[in-house]
C-alpha cells in the first residue's frame, strides 16, 4: 500500500491530505482529469481507503510487474506515525523514497541532513541489515532501524544491541493497536521516539551513570554471632541501582573494604540514621569499622558483632544474606539516599527528557 504517488506530476503523500482533499482527488480521478503514477515502478495507480480508514495508493490492475512487497497493517501504521512525527518536528517526510539501489520506508530531510527510517515488522537477518546499512552510509544517509523482532546476532533478550553506527530500536503493537517503542526501560509511542531522536533526547553512551537519588530498601534480619552466640541483626540491600536513563545496573558488594555498595559512605551513613530512628532503634547491628582478618592478613572496613566485636567475614556475609532473604520476619525500611554518581561500563542508547545523559 504505497503512501506516495505522483499526481499530475506533483508528489502527493496520502496521509498528508485531509478527508475533503482526498475525496476531491478521488472525484477528479474518476472524471479522468487526474493521472496517478506510482514512483516505485513509474506505472499507473489509483486511490483507495482501507477498512481501517487509511488513505493510500494502489497499482492498477493492468500494471506490469512491480517489486513492491505487501505491507502489514502494523507496518503501515508505523510509517504513518513516523511521517506525522517528522512533520510535527519540522522535518520533511517522504515515504517510499528511492535512490540508487535502495528504498527507505520514510526519508526524513532537514537542511542537508537525511535520515532513513526502516520499519521491519517481518524478520530480517543481521547480514541483510548490515548490507542495507552500508548502502545508506555510502549515500551519505543516516539511518534508524525499527524492529519488531531484532535479527539474531544483533539482539540481547529480544532487545536490539546498542551500536553507534547501527541505531536499532524495538517496536511492537499495543493492545489498542498503537505502535509502541522501547529504549532500555523506557516505553512510549513510536511517534515520541522519532520526536526524541530529532530533539536530542536520545544519545549513544558507552557507560551507565547512577541517578543522584535512589530509593533503597534496607532489610534487617536476625542472626547469631559465630563467636559469642548473642542474638542480633544483620542487614542486606538490593545491589541494583537506577540510572539516569531509568535502567538498572548491578553494583558489586565490595569485598574486603573495596569499592562497593556496602562500603559506600552514603549507604553507611543511612544505616546509622536508621539505627538512631524510632523505627530502627531496637535493632542490634554491630559497628562498621576496620577489623583485622586472619584469613586475609589485613584490616578492612567490616561488619562485626554488636556485643563482642568479632569480625563477620565478607565471604560468610554473602551466603548469610542469601539465606536471610527467605526469612518472613525481616524488617524492611525504604529510604531515599543521595548517592554520588557511580559509573559502570555498558554501551546503550540513553533516553533522557532533560538531556542528563549517562555519559
Amino acid at each position: 500500500m504505497p503512501l506516495r504517488a505522483s499526481v499530475n506530476g506533483e508528489d502527493v503523500i496520502s496521509v498528508n491530505l485531509s478527508d475533503e482533499e482526498w475525496k476531491a482527488l478521488r472525484n477528479e480521478f474518476k472524471r479522468g482529469t487526474t493521472t496517478i503514477i506510482l514512483p516505485c515502478c513509474n506505472q499507473p495507480g489509483f486511490l483507495r481507503t482501507s477498512s481501517k480508514g487509511l488513505n493510500h495508493f494502489v497499482h492498477s490492475r493492468d500494471s506490469l510487474h512491480c517489486n513492491w512487497e505487501p505491507e502489514s497493517p502494523q507496518h503501515l501504521r508505523a510509517k504513518v506515525a513516523i511521517i506525522n512525527a517528522c512533520s510535527s518536528s519540522g522535518w520533511l517526510a517522504i515515504p517510499e523514497y528511492s535512490e540508487a539501489d535502495w528504498r527507505a520506508d520514510v526519508m526524513a530531510i532537514k537542511d542537508s541532513t537525511r535520515i532513513a527510517f526502516e520499519v521491519q515488522w517481518s524478520k530480517q537477518t543481521a547480514e541483510e541489515t548490515e548490507f542495507r546499512q552500508e548502502r545508506y552510509a555510502k549515500s551519505g544517509v543516516k539511518s534508524c532501524w525499527l524492529f519488531r523482532k531484532p535479527p539474531k546476532n544483533l539482539d540481547h533478550g529480544n532487545e536490539p544491541i546498542a551500536r553507534k553506527n547501527l541505531p536499532m530500536f524495538r517496536i511492537y503493537e499495543s493492545d489498542n493497536g498503537e505502535i509502541m517503542a522501547s529504549v532500555g526501560s523506557n516505553v512510549f509511542t513510536l511517534g515520541h521516539l522519532i520526536d526524541s531522536i530529532f530533539n536530542g533526547r536520545i544519545k549513544f553512551c558507552e557507560s551507565y551513570k547512577t541517578a543522584p537519588q535512589q530509593e533503597i530498601e534496607f532489610v534487617f534480619y536476625e542472626k547469631d554471632c559465630w563467636k559469642c552466640k548473642q542474638s542480633q541483626h544483620g542487614f542486606y540491600l538490593n545491589n541494583y541501582l537506577s540510572t539516569l536513563c531509568n535502567s538498572t545496573i548491578y553494583i558489586a558488594s565490595g569485598n574486603w573494604g573495596g569499592e562497593g555498595i556496602y562500603n559506600n559512605p552514603q549507604i553507611l551513613k543511612t544505616v546509622l540514621e536508621i539505627l538512631k530512628s524510632e523505627e530502627g532503634i531496637h535493632l542490634k547491628v554491630g559497628q562498621i569499622k576496620p577489623r583485622y582478618s586472619k584469613t586475609m592478613h589485613l584490616a578492612y572496613n567490616s561488619q562485626g558483632c554488636h556485643y563482642c566485636g568479632a569480625l563477620f567475614g565478607d565471604n560468610f556475609l554473602v551466603t548469610e544474606r542469601m539465606h536471610a532473604q527467605y526469612n518472613s520476619n525481616n524488617l524492611t525500611i525504604t529510604k531515599t539516599v543521595n548517592l554520588n554518581a557511580i559509573e559502570e561500563e555498558g554501551e546503550h542508547w540513553c533516553y533522557s527528557e532533560n538531556k542528563m545523559f549517562c555519559s
